[in-house]
């Protein structure tokens, strides 16, 4: 038989054993132990409640596991809602050993406990398991781990890491050596949080009591900035020794640092306390046992850019001011302290500060910030604080006054990371200087700028605002501010607008989109801006291009991928006009909604506010073709063949990405095609919708009335819906289509209708002549065309179109003189046959009625169809007319009926040639026999003439 070795049957046997212990235990009544356990306790004034079962167990170690009990000194709670393990194995006279878990322990009591039992014979022991460590009423050390030990006849041991203020901290504290006169023969502690580490020992006596202590103090910082709310090391350790006293007031006093970086530290930390004995100067208050606390620094130099690493200020100051607003109902509660900190020079940011001051005290709970200043000499600039920190039972609230003064403002922007807007100042400090001040409220989470007043170089400007902090770690910020007066053109913005707007120009080119998302950088900033701004501005007189604006007002609104201008007016001499505007950039290409209503708007404001036109795409393409011609010059350099200079010199101003081979070539229209002359400012890259409402519009040689307007852009198409409006005293009209802009070659299809308005602006339009015809016209049709030029655009335009007329009136000739000659029987054939020629040379006709049709083929236009009339008169008219080049070929014919007369007397009319230039024939045979047949009275030549020259025949 196989024997089994000796080790199995021993593990077997301890198997055996530990179930035995595990079962058995369950069989034991633990009555008799829990009432033993009782009567010790009540020997050392320590009442238990047992709210729970009780279970004896043997393993790991003999002990009494409670569910839930609570342990009450000297008929207050010491221990509550905890689950114990008392053991066995000292059970004896001279020592308890307890494990806790999940408690709640009061720490007032238990020091308490510890003074009481300095000379008792019995050790304690409390082991703690997530359980916290009350020590101040609502101050607790939470998810504590740890031992709390103590053996009066030779030390207490506190060795505690939990969670302090949201903060992982763990304690140390070791008072060894007592006698039974309480005297502390040595003590040592450390202190330690993430960065922060306190450590203490020294000698003294009367622990419990009235405590006495002498010894030394080392504080280890490793220092820290904040990014967001979370801190990163800095680039060293910094460390203060000092003398620690205490004898009824904590005092380290000669502290001195080691780091390189600081200089000429001298320093004393004084703090009285109910706890160390001295009742005379402090108090108990509902907020527990408060002290008197006293700091008094003083540092000759420091530099924060070797102790700090990455110092940004642009970004560090954002951060402070959210750690601020974050944490700012963590505001000490101190009835009596005092706070005397000063700095004689700091280098931050390679900029010098100096004479920095930081003075506060704290009486009643409220803590008086008497002065927080500094001075940032090399950029003229001087910072200061003060205020009240208050406390009620809801939050902490800070109320004060800050104050700043600059110098000039550019290089203090510059310093802050304001880049940009410190490039628009001017270079003139005095124009630059600033001086601000305003009252300040903090409570946490919200800080409000209240009565902001403030003086920029020749403006002065008021306002307020209201910063809260969002939970994302963003901001919402609430601004309004009134300005008496301000120029943007100090500020170069009229020189910003003309240079964008022939970027835009340059990316009206490009079809593919590729410059102008180069040029806006995909409103990069814009999709990464955090939280929410809004900014309502007021300002009295506004200049912008040598042109000023009354009364202004705007209300600009800042939010992740929004900019939203949610309502704006402006009043000058040649408008009066209010809106909203909105850019949002949700989607693939940017969605814009812009609304404008106008009481009266000149195109006189408009050439005063925009950049010209004609001017700003030809510099536009001549950019371009100056960075084609240096592609090709470098081209042909590598090739080995210099090109022939073109003697054509470009001014060629810095682009998105200037010379960019790549972004050019996709410019395809500016290859070998003709120059578009219809520039959009690269509206194809857009989607959303314009409106425009005018009262009063005036325009070259137009008034009107009632304009309304809407433009929806989409996909490359513009589309024109309900444009309508009154031409003031003549008529109405309604345009409506669309215009293809995304294509190389832009197409547009128009629809119109006007009624009962005056035709000379449209012949002005078409024709280039005035005072051609008048009357009331009425006028319906549509037409389409497509092009990169002008020339293109006519070239190509077809469409249809008619039209009637009431009282026209046409000036070139005069019927009227004609017809009623026929009845003049006293004037000689050949004087009438005079006045005849002159009649048709000049002079007005008048038609009660007129209609007809147009039809537009190639930039070709035929008129036919046309019927004139009045009460003598009826006519017909046909016309061919090349819209590119104004050659006419026109056919008419006026026919009537002589006073008094049957017989019908019609006039052919031919005009052909270049409109303005024209040759028109009238032919006059019919009216020439008629006159050949009356051969009644005569004139003499003198009456004849004086008949011709008044035009008037009754």
């Amino acid at each position: 038989m196989k024997k089994v070795p000796y080790f199995k049957i021993i593990l077997v046997i301890i198997l055996v054993l530990l179930c035995l212990a595990a079962i058995g235990s369950s069989f034991v009544n633990a009555g008799k132990y829990v009432t033993e356990l009782e009567q010790r306790l009540s020997e050392q004034q320590i009442k238990m409640v047992t709210n729970g079962p009780v279970e004896l167990k043997l393993l790991p170690w003999p002990h009494l596991n409670f569910r839930n009990i609570t342990l009450g000194y000297k008929e207050a709670p010491l221990v509550e809602a905890a689950q114990a393990n008392f053991y066995f194995n000292y059970f004896g006279k001279e020592a308890i050993d307890i494990k806790l878990i999940n408690a709640e322990i009061n720490g007032t009591l238990m020091r308490s406990f510890v003074s009481d039992h300095a000379n008792n014979s019995s050790n304690y022991s409390v082991k703690l398991d997530n359980s916290s460590f009350v020590i101040n009423n609502t101050k607790k050390l939470e998810k504590a781990n740890g031992v709390i030990k103590f053996d009066p006849k030779d030390s207490v041991l506190l060795d505690l890491e939990g969670v302090y203020a949201n903060t992982d901290t763990s304690i140390y504290l070791l008072l060894s050596h007592l006698n039974d006169a309480d005297y502390l023969q040595t003590a040592k502690g450390k202190f330690t949080v993430p960065e922060v580490s306190l450590e203490f020992e020294g000698k003294g006596r009367t622990l419990l009591t009235a405590p006495e202590l002498k010894g030394s103090l080392a504080l280890s910082i490793t220092p820290l900035y904040f990014s967001g709310l979370k801190s990163k090391k800095s680039g060293g350790t910094i460390v203060l020794n000092g003398n620690l006293t205490l004898d009824k007031e904590l005092i380290c006093d000669n502290i001195t640092v080691n780091s390189p970086n600081i200089t000429g530290l001298t320093g004393k930390v004084s703090i009285t306390n109910k706890a160390f004995g001295n009742t005379q100067n402090s108090t108990e208050s509902s907020g527990g046992l408060t002290n008197n606390v006293t700091f008094d620094f003083h540092i000759q130099t420091i530099n924060l850019d070797e102790i700090f690493t990455g110092i940004n200020i642009a970004n560090d100051f954002r951060q402070a001011l959210r750690y601020v607003l974050h944490n700012f109902s963590k505001t000490l509660y101190l009835d009596n302290c005092n706070v005397n900190f000063t700095v004689d020079k700091a280098l931050i940011q390679k900029e010098t500060f100096t004479d920095i001051q930081f003075i506060a005290n704290g009486k009643d709970g409220n803590i008086n910030m008497e002065k927080l200043s500094l001075n940032i000499p090399n950029l003229g600039s001087y910072i200061s604080v003060d205020g009240t920190i208050s406390h009620n039972k809801i939050r902490p609230k800070f109320q004060g006054k800050v104050a700043i003064s600059s110098h000039n403002s550019k290089p203090l922007l510059h310093f802050l990371g304001y880049d940009t807007l410190a490039e628009m100042l001017s270079n003139n400090a005095e124009e630059n200087r600033l001086l601000a001040k305003s009252n300040i409220d903090i409570i946490p989470h919200r800080l409000i700028l209240r009565e902001f007043k403030g003086i920029i170089g020749p403006y002065v400007l008021s306002g307020r605002s209201y910063i809260k902090e969002n939970d994302d770690d963003s901001f919402r910020i609430h601004s309004a501010i009134k300005i008496n007066e301000i120029s943007l053109d100090k500020y170069k913005l009229n020189e910003k607008l003309k240079e964008l707007f022939i970027n835009l120009a340059i990316a009206d080119l490009d079809k593919s989109g590729s410059y102008f998302f180069t040029l806006t950088d995909n409103f990069r900033w814009l999709r990464s801006i955090k939280g929410f701004y809004n900014l309502d501005i007021d300002i009295g007189k506004l200049t912008f291009n040598n042109y000023s604006y009354t009364n202004n007002h705007a209300n600009f609104q800042l939010s992740p991928e929004i900019i939203n201008i949610k309502d704006f007016s402006v009043h000058s001499e040649y408008a009066n006009l209010k809106g909203a505007a909105n850019l949002a950039i949700p989607y693939i290409k940017p969605q814009i909604k812009v609304e404008i209503n106008a009481e009266k708007f000149d195109k006189k404001f408009f050439d005063a506010a925009m950049p010209n036109y004609a001017n700003t795409v030809k510099e536009a393409y001549d950019r371009v073709a100056k960075i084609k011609e240096e592609e090709k010059s470098s081209a042909a350099s590598a090739s080995g063949n210099e090109p022939k200079p073109s003697g054509k010199e470009v001014k060629n101003n810095k682009g998105p990405e200037e010379g960019s081979t790549d972004l050019m070539d996709a410019i395809v229209a500016m290859q070998d095609n003709p120059k578009p002359e219809l520039n959009l400012l690269g509206m194809h890259n857009v989607e959303g919708n314009i409106a425009i409402s005018v009262g009063n519009l005036t325009w070259p040689n137009s008034n009107i009335k009632n304009f309304q307007g809407h433009l929806n852009i989409a996909s490359g198409v513009l589309q024109l819906t309900d444009f309508n409006a009154y031409l003031e005293g003549n008529g109405t009209a309604s345009i409506t289509g669309s215009l293809l802009m995304l294509a190389a070659i832009p197409s547009a299809k128009i629809a119109f209708s006007f009624a009962s308005i005056a035709p000379d602006n449209i012949m002005f339009l078409v024709l280039d002549e005035k005072n051609l015809l008048d009357g009331y016209f009425s006028l319906a049709g549509q037409f389409e065309t497509n092009g990169v030029t002008y020339r293109d655009w006519v070239k190509h335009l077809s469409g249809y179109a008619t039209f009637s007329g009431k009282n026209v009136s046409y000036k070139g000739f005069d019927m009227l003189t004609i017809i009623k000659l026929t009845a003049a029987h006293n004037i000689a054939y050949e004087q009438k046959l005079n006045i005849v020629k002159q009649s048709e040379m000049r002079g007005i006709s008048y038609f009660d009625n007129i209609s007809g049709k147009i039809r537009i083929l190639s930039g070709i236009s035929t008129i036919d169809d046309v019927k004139m009339d009045n009460i003598r008169l009826s006519g017909a008219f046909v016309c061919v007319y090349d819209l590119n080049t104004t050659a006419t070929n026109a056919r008419a014919k006026f026919s009537f009926y002589p006073p008094n007369s049957s017989i019908f007397i019609t006039i052919p009319v031919t005009s052909t040639g270049n409109f303005k230039t024209r040759t028109t024939t009238f032919d006059n045979a019919e009216l020439e026999k008629y006159f050949a047949k009356d051969l009644g009275g005569k004139v003499s030549s003198e009456q004849a003439a004086e008949l011709l020259k008044s035009r008037k025949i009754k």
